[in-house]
């Protein structure tokens, strides 16, 4: 990264259509109010996180996925479920996470896709993320003492379910960090933290 070049996060997702979006938010209206639930416009299935690059990074990762194959497919969430922080021992950190999943096939349609991505990134010299990926849409974060409450809500919500979605594309987002004015909370609390800095088709 050039000196004093900006620091630009970035990472890999699909983002659902709007009427799935809206469907997810009747979910999370039955949760309580007082967890960290994610803002609609920001909900999304992550699949790489390259981290900081700068903008030549940028133009050599935009070349890679552009080599993505994979053929389009589609999505569906189903049900309500949990990743319980057991690691983390600072006190702020200290927050599961309340999530849906997608189905069967879907699963295994991202677990595909997320490889393949994660292959032409190292190939190009990327840094992507876990390699223990499990393809999920984060609805909320909960503080631990909140477990046996998660539970009851993931256990109540376990039929909830969207309509499937036709994935024909991924795309690659910045994501804005607080201190940049693009950031919601400096927006009056309006827009999205992420912004879609290319899309790649995939396969018919």
């Amino acid at each position: 990264m050039k000196k004093g070049e900006l620091r630009r996060k970035f990472f890999i997702a699909v983002f659902p259509p709007r009427d799935v979006v809206e469907k997810v938010e009747k979910v999370m209206l039955k949760g309580p109010r007082q967890w960290r639930w994610n803002k609609k416009d920001n909900l999304h299935i992550s699949l790489a996180f390259p981290g900081y690059l700068s903008n030549d990074d940028l133009d050599r990762l935009k070349d890679a996925l552009g080599k993505v194959a994979h053929k389009a497919f589609d999505i569906s969430l189903r049900g309500v479920g949990f990743f319980l922080d057991n690691k983390n021992k600072v006190k702020k950190q200290q927050e599961h996470v309340l999530w849906m999943r997608p189905d069967f096939r879907s699963d295994i349609e991202l677990k595909t896709l997320h490889r393949e991505i994660i292959g032409l990134m190292k190939d190009a010299g990327f840094s992507y993320g876990r390699d223990d990926f499990s393809p999920h849409m984060t609805l909320a974060k909960i503080e631990r003492n909140e477990i046996d409450l998660m539970k009851d809500f993931a256990s109540s919500s376990s039929d909830a379910k969207t309509r499937s979605w036709r994935c024909g594309s991924i795309a690659l987002y910045e994501s804005f960090s607080k201190n940049d004015e693009k950031h919601p909370v400096n927006n009056n609390g309006k827009g999205s933290k992420y912004k879609k800095i290319a899309e790649f088709k995939l396969a018919m």
